[in-house]
C-alpha cells in the first residue's frame, strides 16, 4: 500500500531522471503549439486521441528539479500528481532547450506528448518498466525525426549498440534499439502501441513482449535480432543493419564482436544479444555451432544460415577442403563439411530464458570421424614359399656364378625385404661326356619382396604400381585371383620355347591392411604359371 501511495505521488515520467517537480511557469503559447501539433502526428499514427487528458506544456517552474523534459498528470496545472488527472503537464527547462534547432525542439516536445500518450492509454502507465516507458519513447521520437542530431535521443542507441549481452527488461532509453527491430520484423508497431502500453501495465514485462510480437513473431524477431546489432554499413537491412528507428541513416557503433578461435561456449541473459566472429583454426579447421532451444541465430552475411542451418552442419575454415577430410593413416569419413562463410559472423539472441551458444573446434584426427589404422607388424619373406628349400642361393651361385644375399631396408615406417628363395627342381646334365652342360629344370622364385607400408593408402598405392609393371608382361594372362587378400593379382603367360623345353613364368601380388607381397616364379614345369602359380599364390596370402 506505501508502494502504491509513493508511485501515485510521482506520477511523472522523466526525460532527465532524478527530479519530480513537474510545475510550470504558465502555459506558454509557443510551446503547447509545438505540443499540440506533435500530439495530432502521433495520434494519426497510434490511432488514439487525447481525449482524457489536455496539454499543458510550459517552461519548469524549478528548472534546477527538470534536466530537460519532465512530463506528468496532474489534479490542474502545478497542482498535485495523480495518475488519473486530467491535466498532462510537460516542463521543458528552457536554458537547455532554447540552443536547440526547431526540428531538435519538436523532438524534444514529441518525445514528452508521447508520454502523455501513454497515460492516455492507461493512467496506470507509470507503472510500466522503464524499458517500455521511455525506451519506447525514444523510438518514437528517433523515427518522426530520423535525421536528428539531438545528442540526448541518439546516446540511447550509442548505448544499446554497446550493450549487447544487457538484459532488455533493465534497459531504460537504450531499449529503442529493441523496438526497432520490433517494427523492422513487424512493420506496424505504431498500430500495437495501445496494447503494448495496456499489457506492460504493473511491470507484465513479459506480457508486453508478447503483445510486441503477437502472431507467433517471437522466432522471426530473435532469429536476425542478433546480427541485426551488428550494424553493419554495407550489411542488408534489416538482418545486419536496423532499418528502424533511423531509416537509411546508418549510426555506427563501436561494439565489435567477440572473436572466437576455439572452443568455447557463449551465455546470453534473457532477452539479449551476441554478436561473434568465427574465425579459422588451422589445427582444428572444423567448427560446429549449437544452440540452446531458447537461442536463434544467423550465421554468416552472404548466405545467411539460420538456426538448424547453422547447427546442423559442420563448417569448414581450410583453405584446402582436404586438411578437414581425415588424414593419411586414419581411416573414416567426415561428414559432408560447408566452407566457412567469407564474412563468418554470428549473431545470436536469446527469449526470456536466455541461453547459450557452443562453438565447437576440431581436428579431423580427433573429431571422432577418423580413427587411427591398425597396421600389420613387418614379417620377412624367408620361408615365405611353402614346399621351396634354402639352397636357391647356392644353386643361382653355381649355375651363374653369382651370389645373391637377402636385403633388408628400413626407413620411415616403411621395411622391405628382398631375397633370392628355395628352388623346386634339379641340376640337369646334357651333352657328352667331356662336353657336359648343366642347366636347372624347375621352378625358380626370383627376387621375392615384402613390403610393410607406414599406411594402408601406401600399400594401395604401392600394390597399385606392382600391377601396372606386371601387366607388361609379353603374353601375359590375367587369372581370377577372388577372395585372396584384400586385393591381389597374378599375371602369368610364356616367355619362349628354348632347347631344353618351353619357358613360362607369372608374376604376382597380394595385399593384406598395410602389407604387400610381391614375387615372380619362372621355369619349365607348369608350377611356374597357370594353376600352379595361383595355387601359390593362394598359400602365400594365407601366411600373412
Amino acid at each position: 500500500m506505501v508502494l502504491t501511495l509513493a508511485l501515485a505521488m510521482l506520477a511523472v515520467c522523466a526525460s532527465g531522471a532524478g527530479a519530480y517537480n513537474n510545475d510550470i511557469d504558465g502555459v506558454d503559447h509557443p510551446l503547447q503549439s509545438l505540443a499540440v501539433t506533435q500530439a495530432h502526428h502521433l495520434s494519426a499514427h497510434i490511432g488514439v486521441t487525447l481525449t482524457r487528458l489536455h496539454l499543458a506544456t510550459g517552461w519548469a517552474e524549478h528548472p534546477s528539479e527538470v534536466k530537460n523534459g519532465l512530463t506528468g498528470t496532474n489534479e490542474e496545472i502545478d497542482g498535485p500528481g495523480n495518475l488519473v488527472g486530467p491535466i498532462c503537464e510537460i516542463a521543458i527547462n528552457k536554458h537547455w532547450f532554447e540552443p536547440f534547432p526547431k526540428d531538435e525542439k519538436e523532438e524534444v516536445i514529441a518525445h514528452e506528448v508521447f508520454h502523455c500518450f501513454q497515460k492516455e492509454i492507461t493512467p496506470e502507465a507509470k507503472y510500466e518498466g522503464n524499458w517500455l516507458e521511455e525506451g519506447l519513447a525514444r523510438w518514437v521520437d528517433l523515427t518522426l525525426f530520423p535525421n536528428t542530431h539531438l545528442a540526448l535521443a541518439l546516446k540511447a542507441l550509442t548505448e544499446y549498440y554497446a550493450s549487447p549481452d544487457k538484459p532488455l527488461f533493465t534497459r531504460s532509453y537504450d531499449a529503442v534499439g529493441f523496438w526497432a527491430h520490433v517494427q523492422d520484423i513487424t512493420g506496424d508497431l505504431w498500430k500495437r502501441i495501445p496494447a503494448i502500453v495496456r499489457a506492460g501495465v504493473h511491470y507484465h514485462n513479459q506480457t508486453a513482449v508478447n503483445a510486441a510480437l503477437a502472431g507467433g513473431e517471437e522466432t522471426n524477431f530473435l532469429i536476425d535480432w542478433g546480427s541485426s546489432a551488428f550494424d553493419l554499413q554495407a550489411g542488408p537491412t534489416p538482418t545486419w543493419r536496423a532499418n528502424s528507428p533511423l531509416g537509411a541513416r546508418y549510426w555506427p557503433t563501436s561494439h565489435e564482436p567477440t572473436k572466437i578461435d576455439a572452443s568455447t561456449g557463449v551465455a546470453l541473459k534473457p532477452f539479449s544479444t551476441a554478436q561473434l566472429k568465427i574465425e579459422p583454426n588451422a589445427a582444428e579447421p572444423l567448427i560446429k555451432i549449437s544452440l540452446d532451444p531458447s537461442v536463434h541465430a544467423t550465421f554468416g552475411v552472404s548466405g545467411g544460415y539460420v538456426d538448424a542451418a547453422i547447427t546442423s552442419k559442420t563448417f569448414c575454415s581450410a583453405t584446402n577442403p582436404a586438411e578437414c577430410q581425415c588424414p593419411a593413416g586414419y581411416t573414416g569419413t567426415v561428414p559432408p563439411t560447408t566452407p566457412l562463410p567469407s564474412e563468418p559472423l554470428l549473431g545470436a539472441a536469446g527469449d526470456e530464458a536466455g541461453g547459450s551458444v557452443q562453438v565447437t573446434y576440431l581436428a579431423p584426427k580427433t573429431s571422432g570421424y577418423c580413427t587411427p589404422e591398425t597396421l600389420l607388424q613387418g614379417r620377412s619373406c624367408e620361408g615365405l614359399l611353402p614346399g621351396f628349400s634354402n639352397e636357391a642361393d647356392g644353386v643361382i651361385e653355381k649355375v651363374t656364378g653369382q651370389h645373391i644375399a637377402i636385403e633388408t631396408h628400413t626407413a620411415n615406417g616403411y621395411s622391405s625385404y628382398s631375397c633370392l628363395l628355395e628352388y623346386k627342381g634339379t641340376i640337369v646334365k646334357t651333352g657328352a661326356e667331356g662336353e657336359e652342360e648343366e642347366y636347372f629344370r624347375g621352378v625358380l622364385a626370383f627376387l621375392p619382396t615384402v613390403e610393410t607400408q607406414p599406411t594402408v593408402a601406401a600399400a594401395q598405392q604401392a600394390f597399385q604400381l606392382k600391377r601396372e609393371v606386371a601387366a607388361a608382361f609379353a603374353n601375359s594372362v590375367s587369372l581370377s585371383t577372388a577372395g585372396i587378400g584384400e586385393e591381389s593379382f597374378v599375371q602369368s603367360g610364356q616367355i619362349e620355347v628354348g632347347p631344353h623345353g618351353e619357358e613360362c613364368a607369372s608374376e604376382a601380388a597380394v595385399r593384406v591392411h598395410n602389407v604387400v607381397v610381391f614375387y615372380g616364379l619362372a621355369g619349365i614345369p607348369a608350377e611356374a604359371c597357370g594353376g600352379g602359380a595361383v595355387a601359390l599364390l593362394s598359400a602365400v596370402a594365407s601366411e600373412l
